[in-house]
């Protein structure tokens, strides 16, 4: 039986590869220096993991994140695959014990049993590679490939810029014998990938990048002001799945994940600046299922590989697209269809306006750049799919049907009377829930005048406008101006909200 294959199904258990793998894992095996591009949720971590252990000594993988080197370690030793890493959280004692057996050959627990010994796999982050501890060490380990992962990390012009995997050729250099070499990213525009074979000094590598179409995902962009209310809409439609909702800012996440479990949603929230064990704890209750949302910045998501995320909400709009598409491919993993929403409004541009100012320089006219990009994929008037997929550099028909863009244009099957009517109530019953909590809250601020009486909620909009508007749901002001009795005035100071329910109410349908 091929080898690749062999291993391959004992010890992950797939009958065969997914597209592009394969020639990835055996371009690796034949010593070519191999960049692979693939989506995240691609399968790129078996791509570098099958060829480790086909080699006959230790696979170097260097990471950028403790977290993420945790979680794969721990997978590795749960299928017999004797793995470790090198982490600053470690002591002095148990980084030198990790290395002791990477000389030595220590038995590792729960070792295969055809690669009893040294762990097959070392996680390292490219700082570590820089120790002198580490180089005289590697100067004696029989290192047979080395493994660069989130390798757009090596671009300025990339995400989570990390100057030290610039140097990674410098270690290449020390070594007696120069191992396989490879490295992998799952987001990568032209400019970031001919930076990482530039920085990494590919030697004429194999490129294979297999595509970033995830077809079950399904992209929606609501322009909303009531993003609170847009979020609890959807919310409605994913009642008891598993989902992540990305903020801007810490106060964000804790408000919005304070407002879910007010509402009796399990949710948690997660961001960088929470004590260590408070991520940890949330980050466990959402894996187990304990809690079905979690609210998290940026900080959230790089390395989880939770296959039954149904959705994806960006509460708040990301400062580029390459953020944006990394973390709304985190739905969907299992394959199945799921949901990337992004709620969009102009207070997002603002904030990461103000992020982008605190660069100087290149680096802040980039990320003003970059945020152009983002503001132009919220602001498409095509299919969302086909942009993204441009801006990557791919080709892409003008009409997917699986986006909020190609649902609207697409010709929708005539629903009978009765269920039309259904859905005309059911809307009904959203806009007049809206129209008491606009009043509940307009009546808040009228009580700072004593001679100012609460705001009724039928001098909004009487019933009679309710029912027309969820009968005839217009798309703008002027068309919500032609419904008898709506008054130019309330259109004008109340419109607004009702039209982003309508919106979200047929995105969610």
């Amino acid at each position: 039986m091929d080898p690749v294959f062999y291993v391959l199904k004992k010890y992950f258990g797939h009958p065969g590869f997914r597209p592009g793998q394969e020639e990835l894992v055996r371009s690796i095996l034949s010593g070519r220096d191999t960049l692979g591009i693939l989506p995240t949720g691609g399968g790129k971590s078996l791509c570098y993991q099958v060829p480790s252990l086909l080699f006959s000594g230790i696979t170097l993988v260097v990471s950028p994140l403790i977290s993420l080197m945790d979680d794969q370690v721990q997978k590795l030793l749960s299928l017999g695959i004797p793995a470790a890493s090198l982490t600053s959280a470690q002591t002095a004692a148990r980084r030198r014990a990790v290395l002791d057996r990477c000389l030595r050959g220590f038995p590792a627990q729960n070792a295969p049993d055809s690669h009893s010994g040294a762990p097959k796999l070392l996680y390292l982050s490219p700082e570590r590679l820089l120790t002198e501890d580490f180089r005289e060490a590697a100067k004696r380990m029989d290192i047979s490939f080395i493994c660069v992962d989130e390798a757009h990390c090596v671009s300025q012009w990339g995400e989570n810029f990390r100057p030290a995997y610039r140097r990674i050729p410098e270690f290449l250099a020390i070594l007696p014998k120069r191992p396989a070499f490879a490295a992998f990213t799952a987001t990568a525009t032209p400019a970031v990938r001919r930076d990482i074979e530039h920085w990494l000094r590919l030697q004429n590598p194999y490129v294979r990048a297999t595509g970033f179409d995830r077809p079950n995902l399904f992209y929606r962009i609501c322009r909303v002001r009531d993003k609170g209310a847009a979020l609890l809409a959807f919310l409605r439609k994913y009642r008891g799945q598993c989902g992540i909702i990305y903020c801007l800012t810490r106060r964000t996440t804790e408000s919005v994940a304070r407002e879910l479990c007010r509402l009796g949603i399990p949710a948690a929230c997660y961001h960088g600046a929470m004590p260590k064990a408070a991520r940890e704890e949330a980050q466990k209750a959402w894996l187990s299922g304990e809690v079905t949302v979690i609210a998290a910045t940026c900080a959230f998501g790089m390395g989880i590989d939770k296959p039954d995320v149904r959705f994806v909400i960006h509460y708040q709009m990301p400062g580029s697209v390459e953020n944006y598409y990394q973390e709304a491919g985190r739905a969907g993993r299992d394959g199945k269809p799921s949901d990337c929403v992004l709620l969009y409004s102009f207070r997002d541009v603002v904030v990461n306006r103000f992020f982008a100012s605190r660069d100087t320089g290149e680096v802040r006219k980039h990320e003003l750049r970059r945020l152009l990009a983002m503001r132009r994929y919220a602001a498409a008037r095509g299919c969302h799919r086909a942009w993204l997929l441009r801006y990557f550099g791919e080709e892409a028909p003008d009409f997917c049907g699986k986006c909020s863009h190609c649902l609207r244009m697409a010709v929708r099957p005539r629903m009978s009377e009765i269920e039309s009517a259904a859905e005309d109530e059911e809307l009904r019953k959203e806009l007049r829930a809206l129209r008491l909590r606009l009043a509940r809250k307009l009546s808040k601020k009228r009580q700072r005048f004593p001679f100012r009486k609460p705001l009724l909620p039928y001098r909004i909009f009487p019933d009679g406008v309710l029912q027309d508007l969820a009968r005839l749901r217009p798309g703008n002001r002027l068309q919500f101006l032609l419904i008898e009795n709506a008054g130019f005035l309330r259109v004008l100071r109340y419109g607004r909200p009702f039209l982003d329910e309508i919106r979200v109410f047929e995105e969610t349908r």
